[in-house]
């Protein structure tokens, strides 16, 4: 016999189920029935009368509870049979032994052992050595075994007789695991697999055992009636199971008929299921049967239960903005775009525009020849149409077939020696124009309004805004739909600029001031990004013997100066000296010369330098040129014009 791995996995669970250890029982004569009545299961008259000693919502059950499966006892010979017993304990449910006149039959190896309606200490004697099987069945007052499944229940005894090898353990049944163990020096045994059996007791109730050694529920049609009208009943042959096919649409009941549709009323009618309509034009039972003839409004089977009452019917909303199904649903009034209703998957408003200027005929023979040789021709070929034609993806994709039938109909025309000539694209219109009007046309399909401007109208506008070139050195107009860019003689363009610049000093403060404390100059940020000052130089130069000095600003002080931002230096950040709260004060170390104590003409030179050695500006002081007064900053004009200039410098405060 050929077993499959689950059988192999089962006679090793088997296996493991010898090891445990058996006791004795004490054994008993086998007794005659309590009734001569047939002893096999009958869905007849004598049957009803056992489903009716029942409740109607329960089944009879029967269960040995002691010992359990597999148990194990020693093979105690005696003379021609032996002295091995077991004791059984069982329990009972939904049916009452004795008084209402139900007894059990107890079955060994499927004979008939003795009949009962004790629950405990019933001796089942004279086993034979090998895996023994001990059934149960509750039965009738007349003798009839009930027929459901739970009325029979079963166990294996291992009786152990001694052995030296395992030829001594065989008990001449099928479906026993025999095996001698070396060290006990005994029997021990297992089932093969689950539902392999020796006689019919160890099959469900009512199932027999065939010829295979497994267990089957029938052998023709006759085992399987179930006394349905509504059923096909057969007996499979390669399994010996039951099916009771359900007819469809049979009933006996309204309850039988259910198409699980709302919309229906299910009633039967003889033995057949009638599926009618309701009343109710707009109920619905799935999407589809709301769908509007206009696709742009959307629909829905709407499905509510209020307060217990399930309804379903359909609902339709407002029509989508700028939903559309053809080209002439949309319009922007607008001269200067293409209004198109695109449906993804085909050609958009600026491929028609490539379309019309172009042979996409040529165009795709072209790129079917430049990747005849690639490893993915179909990519490789929309790539090029895309790159050749400037169509967008989608497009290309559309027109990608049209290359082949191209190629068949028009060869001559599209694909000579010489090239195409002038009859290929009328050809190809003709032989594949399908191809056309899939990829251009929006009919049969959902889509949106699309405005694109019009490529062949590039200067075209409708409003003023049309028109921004952002050029901020013209003036835009729209003058009859048509942009118009005219130099503004205004503008004035302001220079970029990369470094910061020195656009404050303060040479001569006020005579009520320290004529050194209160001086100060100021640093503008005219770029578009931050600095930070720290280990910058500021330097003065002279020839004056008290105008030079250098000031480096000290290491971890940062001193940042953000984009159009100031930052004010002073030899003493005294407010009181120098008339407001300087950011940096760098002592004596940067010697700015003052008229008044000085008392003769000067040339003196202020530097700002980067950690870099970078010279980001640099002023030279003429105190005969520039406009130094008392109590007065030079103030620079403009930070993009030079700084060394007279011209360039004003004392602060002054109209010129």
């Amino acid at each position: 016999m050929s077993l499959g791995w689950k059988n192999v996995v089962v006679a090793l669970v088997g296996l493991v189920a010898l090891l445990l250890p058996g006791c004795s029982q004490t054994e008993s004569e086998p007794t005659q029935p309590l009734s001569t009545a047939a002893s096999v299961s009958d869905t007849s008259g004598d049957a009803g009368l056992a489903t009716a000693s029942l409740a109607a919502e329960s089944v009879a059950s029967i269960t040995i509870t002691q010992p359990y499966d597999l148990f194990k006892v020693a093979y105690i010979p005696d003379g021609t049979t032996s002295s091995s017993s077991v004791t059984l304990e069982v329990e009972v449910d939904n049916v009452t032994l004795g008084a209402e006149g139900n007894f059990y039959n107890v079955y060994l190896d499927g004979v008939f052992y003795l009949s009962t309606v004790e629950t405990t200490g019933i001796v089942v004697s004279n086993l034979p050595y090998g895996l023994r099987h001990i059934a149960v069945e509750l039965s009738t007052p007349e003798g009839v075994e009930f027929d459901n499944p739970e009325a029979l229940d079963g166990i294996h005894v291992q009786v152990a007789n001694t052995c030296s090898t395992s030829d001594e353990c065989n008990d001449g049944l099928s479906c026993s695991l025999k095996y001698c163990h070396e060290g006990f020096k005994e029997c021990l045994y297992g089932t093969i697999f689950t539902g392999c059996c020796d006689q019919d007791k160890e099959c469900p109730n009512t199932w027999f055992c065939a010829s295979d050694n497994t267990c089957h529920e029938c052998q023709d049609l006759v085992d399987c009636d179930d006394g349905d009208s509504c059923t096909n009943d057969f007996c499979d042959p390669d399994t010996g199971l039951c099916e009771n096919i359900q007819i469809l649409d049979c009933c006996h009941a309204d309850a039988d008929c259910d198409d699980e549709l709302f919309c229906t009323n299910d009633t039967c009618d003889g033995d057949v299921c009638k599926y009618t309509p309701t009343s109710d034009a707009n109920c619905c039972d799935t999407e589809a049967e709301c769908a509007n003839a206009d696709p742009c409004v959307p629909t829905m089977c709407y499905k509510v239960n209020t307060t217990g009452v399930l309804q379903q019917f359909c609902r339709e909303g407002s029509p989508l903005p700028g939903c559309c199904s053809s080209h002439d649903e949309c319009s922007d009034n607008n001269d200067c775009t293409l209004d198109t209703c695109f449906v993804p998957g085909t050609c958009s408003a600026s491929d028609a525009v490539v379309l019309g200027q172009s042979d996409v005929a040529s165009v795709a023979l072209l790129c079917l020849a430049q990747c005849a040789n690639s490893a993915d021709k179909t990519n490789c070929t929309i790539g090029c149409m895309q790159t050749e034609m400037g169509m967008s993806n989608k497009c290309a994709t559309c027109f990608y077939d049209l290359a082949p039938c191209t190629l068949d109909n028009c060869g001559a025309q599209c694909a000579g020696a010489g090239g195409p000539t002038a009859e290929c694209a009328p050809c190809a219109a003709a032989a594949c124009g399908s191809y056309y009007e899939l990829c251009t046309s929006s009919e049969g399909g959902v889509g949106q309004c699309t405005y694109n401007a019009d490529p062949s109208q590039p200067d075209c506008c409708v409003t003023l805004k049309d028109c921004n070139d952002d050029n901020p050195a013209t003036i835009d107009t729209c003058v009859d739909n048509l942009c118009q860019h005219l130099n503004d003689e205004s503008y004035c363009a302001i220079p970029t600029e990369s470094t910061l610049k020195l656009n404050e000093l303060m040479l001569y403060p006020s005579s009520s001031l320290d004529p050194a404390l209160g001086q100060w100059f100021e640093v503008y940020n005219p770029t578009n990004e931050a600095f930070d000052l720290e280990g910058w130089v500021i330097q003065v130069t002279s020839s004056h013997v008290d105008g030079s000095g250098t000031y480096t600003i000290p290491a971890g002080q940062s001193l940042m100066i953000g984009s159009n931002g100031y930052l004010t230096f002073a030899a003493d950040p005294n407010s009181q000296q120098v008339g407001f709260g300087a950011h940096h004060a760098y002592g004596d170390a940067v010697p700015l010369l003052n008229p008044a104590v000085v008392g003769a003409a000067f040339v003196q030179t202020l530097t700002l330098i980067d950690r870099e050695a970078v010279v980001h500006d640099s002023v030279t002081i003429d105190s005969l040129k520039f406009d130094i007064r008392e109590g007065r900053s030079l103030e620079r004009r403009n930070v993009h014009n030079d700084s060394n200039s007279p011209t360039n410098w004003r004392a602060a405060g002054l109209a010129s």
